[in-house]
């Protein structure tokens, strides 16, 4: 179903507000067919899997003026975003995700920052070609970032992301990539409202980057995911700092032994409710994980389960 015949046929839609069609064989002359049709009532579109190009992208900027969420990513057709040069004015999106768009770079992002920047509270670009590079973007209000997997994110580029929404932003997932523990120790500012940070497989991540997270974000912070990273867990760090992370996972932290546990334990502990180790291979004795339940925490304690 390429969506060309449609127009015809769902004409009873023009009141539709919420759209998602998963069809590898849309494309942009049946997105604009439907869009003409639901363009005025239209909140949520979601394109993902269809295929669909810059070209469509570009018309539901243009004719959709009231949409607040907007998915297109993966399609069938190779998105870059380059072409939205051509749009010069703005949207009330608030949610967009890109994810998973393998030719979205900086040029691109540049161009959707451009266009909806300033009311989005939700950008996902997993697994984007983006290194955040940017310098000239605003996003005030966001909320939730998620950059997993993007293999060209760099230290500066994600700092250039960071410090336009350090105030707002609440959850982070950078998950697969290579920031390392220089983002921590550079950055300059605080993270007031950081509540979720997910680092898993952050293989540049060791406790001297640990450590600049406690002090950025640990006043906030409730769930930290540090999985397969490089932290040992031997820090010293002023237990009020940490009051208020609830879960903590580690799993699969090669590093990290049951001396390290003990204390991260103790840092986090004052509210901490659940500690995810996973296998670790042996490096967390028995004896360890007796002495965590004599410390009536009511810790639950997860042996089992990835991170």
């Amino acid at each position: 179903m390429t969506g060309e015949t449609l127009e015809e046929n769902l004409s009873y839609s023009s009141k539709l507000r919420s759209l998602s069609i998963k069809c590898s064989s849309l494309n942009d002359k049946g997105l604009q067919k439907l869009l003409k049709i639901c363009k005025n009532n239209l909140n949520h579109l979601n394109v993902s899997g269809c295929n669909i190009s810059d070209s469509g992208i570009l018309h539901t900027f243009y004719s959709c003026e009231n949409l607040k969420s907007f998915s297109f990513g993966p399609t069938s057709a190779e998105i870059d975003c380059v072409s939205l040069v051509q749009y010069t004015g703005k949207c009330k999106i608030n949610d967009l995700d890109c994810s998973y768009c393998y030719n979205l770079a900086d040029i691109g992002l540049h161009q959707l920052l451009r266009i909806c920047g300033e009311n989005l509270t939700s950008l996902d670009l997993t697994f984007t070609k983006i290194s955040g590079e940017i310098k000239s973007i605003i996003i005030p209000n966001l909320v939730k970032l998620n950059c997993s997997m993007c293999r060209n994110l760099t230290d500066e580029g994600l700092s250039c992301l960071i410090s336009k929404c350090s105030q707002t932003l609440n959850h982070l997932y950078i998950t697969h990539t290579k920031i390392s523990d220089n983002f921590w120790s550079s950055f300059k500012c605080r993270l007031p409202c950081i509540s979720i940070l997910n680092l898993h497989q952050c293989k540049s991540f060791t406790d001297i980057g640990l450590l600049h997270v406690f002090n950025i974000c640990g006043e906030t912070l409730k769930y930290l995911n540090i999985g397969y990273t490089m932290v040992s867990g031997d820090i010293k760090a002023r237990n009020e700092i940490l009051s208020s992370i609830q879960t903590l996972d580690c799993v699969g932290c090669s590093k990290l032994a049951d001396s390290g546990l003990i204390n991260l334990v103790q840092v986090c502990s004052r509210r901490m409710k659940n500690l995810n180790i996973g296998e670790h291979g042996g490096r967390i004795s028995e004896k360890c994980l007796q002495q965590l339940e004599n410390m009536n925490l009511n810790l639950l304690i997860i042996k089992n389960c990835c991170g």
